[in-house]
């Protein structure tokens, strides 16, 4: 990952002697397929909760008199099992840009030809960044899981069919729950930064957290 290597003798070797550039160099192509996996299931959610918003519009169930029949969406039961997805996919997607600005800006300034920043604040600005990227991409995968799930169901059989592509959806985001990671195990290392930030804190006397990107 251009970190480094390790020589048929045994022995670590890498380009940069500065450690905090050897944690830029590691950390940083870790991020970048968290940031852009989050993203995906995210879109795939989006598509979900739409396929079935809309069907919960079109199909009709019931209703005052046998003449009328209202759509399944006026239903509370349909709102309280849909509503929350939908408004989980417009935090998302407002969320995404923001996590892939701040990796891009990241990135930008542990270029060690613009030397934009210390190398010091670049490998605390990465290690940032890979927390955010971390936390995301689990905590993402978890709501898209669950809501192409409760979309499929809250269509009853007809969800069921390939044609509504609820099927394809679910094994897409099921593979990506395991991809760069275990959805699990990279929470770990979000909340590993989180503790370190508080650890500081109590050996500094109870002095504010500072981050670079300010999320704690």
């Amino acid at each position: 990952m251009g970190g480094g290597e390790v020589t048929s003798e045994g022995n670590f070797v890498s380009p940069h002697k500065d450690i905090a550039r050897q944690h830029v160099a590691m950390l940083a192509p870790l991020s970048a397929g968290r940031v852009t996996i989050t993203s995906f299931q995210i879109g795939y959610l989006r598509a979900a909760i739409s396929i079935a918003i809309r069907y919960s519009a079109c199909r009709r169930q019931f209703g005052p008199s046998p003449q009328e029949e209202l759509p399944i969406l006026e239903y509370q039961l349909q709102q309280w099992r849909l509503f929350p997805h939908l408004a989980a996919a417009f935090v998302w997607t407002h969320f995404c840009p923001t996590l892939f600005s701040d990796y891009t800006h990241a990135l930008e300034a542990s270029d060690p030809v613009k030397q934009v920043c210390h190398p010091v604040k670049q490998a605390s600005l990465i290690k940032e960044v890979h927390a955010l990227s971390c936390g995301a991409k689990a905590v993402a995968g978890f709501i898209a899981r669950d809501g192409i799930q409760e979309s499929r169901e809250a269509c009853g059989g007809h969800g069921y069919l390939a044609a509504n592509q609820f099927g394809t959806l679910r094994g897409s985001v099921d593979s990506l729950l395991t991809a760069e990671g275990d959805n699990n195990l990279i929470l770990f290392q979000a909340a590993a930064y989180i503790l370190g930030h508080f650890a500081e804190k109590q050996a500094g006397g109870g002095r504010p957290i500072t981050s670079p990107l300010l999320p704690i």
